[in-house]
């Protein structure tokens, strides 16, 4: 039988663990579960919560750094900032998650990437040098603003820039050099742009033209406020069944769009719906058998990149 002083060294342990675990991830939302793959051979980044606000995922790290953990914050491709404790083999990084699920100091949803939908790393600071990718130029302005507001659309951090030679860029992000070569590799293979997109430092660009007010800001996203999620009916491994599948969805009369989430798996959305709408709108299409029985209500916080949708747009001629 344990003593008096035993239990009570015990619970004062436990709740030490509690408020550690409060105290980190306050502030911040514990990422949704990813499927994890059993062939991963990759070093892999353990999650261990998100925010939707840079200075809170920050925080966050601090405290787990405080804590004694390798903490890092990424700018993802949804506009979500990804908190995580380090990059390490397979092996490591699921005993991690499992040590710091058990402590409480993540949340049991907490999961592990390879880092595919990591944009750019914010804390701690580097100093790479950051590029532009530019997606197309044009002649007039009017026509540049217009095809950035359709990037826009599609979820890019979209700008116009005049340049030296008296056009005007488009631009769809500005990255550190890797980051910013993968971006324009994926936006090339899904035709959002064209073969002769190119990177730039950005020495050429004389003034921003869009979008007005302060440097680097953005109007739009495809990130659903807090008060809003996407109903998704359908989770494949297959691009070309999910872009059906969606088509399908459209002519019923849907938004459907299709995204790639982190897990490389593509889902198909028919709303980005305040709260209480998405879920009568769930219910309603499952019970109508319209859509599948499990069928789901989501942040989108794991999408990554949006496949499919019916926006569309076209090039300006430079």
């Amino acid at each position: 039988m344990c003593s008096q002083s035993a239990l009570f060294s015990r619970f004062a342990g436990i709740v030490s663990i509690l408020l550690l675990s409060l105290a980190i991830l306050q502030g911040c939302y514990v990422a949704p579960p990813v499927e994890e793959s059993a062939q991963q051979s990759t070093d892999l980044h353990v999650v261990a919560a998100s925010s939707t606000k840079r200075e809170l995922a920050v925080e966050a790290a601090k405290r787990f750094r405080a804590a004694g953990y390798s903490a890092e914050v990424y700018r993802t491709s949804t506009q979500y900032y990804a908190v995580t404790l380090g990059h390490y083999p397979p092996a490591k990084a699921r005993e991690l998650k499992a040590k710091v699920i058990a402590q409480g100091l993540a949340g049991p949803d907490a999961y592990l990437t390879g880092g595919k939908g990591f944009l750019k790393k914010i804390y701690p600071e580097t100093d790479q040098a950051l590029y532009y990718i530019v997606a197309a130029t044009s002649k007039t302005e009017a026509d540049a603003k217009n095809l950035a507001r359709q990037l826009e659309d599609l979820g890019y951090r979209s700008e116009v820039y005049l340049t030296k030679n008296k056009k005007y860029a488009v631009t769809l992000d500005r990255l550190p050099k890797k980051e910013a070569e993968n971006l324009k590799g994926f936006a090339i293979r899904k035709g959002i742009v064209e073969d002769d997109s190119y990177l730039t430092t950005g020495s050429e660009f004389l003034t921003r033209r869009f979008p007005e007010g302060a440097s680097g800001t953005s109007k739009k996203t495809i990130r659903p406020t807090a008060k809003e999620l996407f109903i998704v009916v359908l989770t494949t491994a297959d691009e070309g069944i999910a872009v059906q599948q969606a088509d399908k969805y459209h002519r019923m009369g849907y938004k459907a769009e299709v995204y790639l989430t982190m897990n490389e798996k593509y889902v198909v959305t028919i709303g980005l719906l305040p709260r209480e709408q998405a879920r009568a709108l769930k219910e309603k299409v499952v019970l109508n058998r319209t859509a599948p029985s499990d069928a789901y209500l989501s942040t989108g916080e794991n999408f990554m990149e949006r496949i499919y949708t019916t926006v569309k747009w076209e090039r300006s001629d430079p």
